[in-house]
């Protein structure tokens, strides 16, 4: 029995087999390239990640811009058996990264050097803000320096009330009064004549309880007597001079 040989077709003339079988193998290297090269791309951030994806949708080079061609390239080079082109991309994707490392590293020591810039400027302005608050301070203090006089020290007797037990007892007392006046024109009147002022004080003094010293109540009256007594006698002598505050500078009760 003999067997019956086939003659080859029109078609396999002339082809080579090993050709058949190399492209055969070609759809399952190229899958195989994609899978590494989705590997490697992955790492380098998602706009690698997109740029790749969108370039594998478009299956035709010429719809791909010349970006997106040229990272197609570089990425298929990664995992290209030629070693020369191989070890070109990997320079290059480490260029790239080295940049980008070297590029967010100015980045952060500038944006670091300008809030610290930032932040000495804010402490400079504040600084000279405090300083011309103290001048002005300063200023308002040595002025108003001038507006204050002594209007001198006083001993005097003072008397328990009448319902005290110990009504007839009496205490000596040393009270010294301070005022501000309107201007300096008045300070410099009043240290002209301490002498009535001293005299007009006193009067006030006479017959003094001694629980007027003790409550805030009656030290209020007390120097309210002195600014109304003084200032009507200021008035007549010098009309526009007046006394805006009297205070009690020294109080002791012995």
């Amino acid at each position: 029995m003999s067997e019956t040989e086939t003659p080859p077709s029109a078609s396999s003339i002339g082809k080579d087999p090993a050709a058949d079988s190399h492209h055969s193998e070609a759809a399952p290297e190229s899958v195989h390239q994609a899978s590494l090269v989705s590997k490697i791309a992955g790492p380098l951030g998602a706009v690698f990640s997109k740029v790749s994806s969108k370039i594998a949708a478009k299956k035709d080079p010429a719809q791909c811009s010349f970006f997106e061609r040229t990272l197609r390239e570089l990425l298929a080079a990664l995992v290209s058996r030629n070693s020369g082109s191989r070890r070109m991309a990997i320079l290059f994707f480490c260029s790239a990264i080295g940049a980008v490392v070297v590029s967010a590293t100015a980045v952060h020591r500038i944006s670091v050097r300008l809030r610290v810039a930032r932040e000495e400027s804010h402490r400079r302005a504040r600084a000279l803000l405090y300083r011309e608050q103290m001048l002005s301070r300063d200023a308002e203090y040595a002025k108003d320096r001038l507006r204050w006089v002594d209007l001198g020290f006083y001993t005097v007797e003072v008397y328990p009330a009448p319902s005290s037990p110990d009504s007839n007892i009496k205490n000596r007392v040393d009270i010294g009064f301070g005022a501000r006046c309107n201007d300096r024109e008045t300070r410099e009147f009043l240290d002209a004549r301490q002498a009535q002022v001293r005299s007009e004080i006193s009067s006030l003094l006479v017959g003094l309880q001694r629980e007027e010293l003790l409550t805030p109540l009656g030290k209020y009256r007390l120097k309210k007597k002195i600014h109304d007594r003084l200032n009507r006698w200021i008035y007549g002598e010098y009309p526009k001079g007046r006394l805006e505050e009297v205070f009690i500078s020294d109080l002791t009760i012995r």
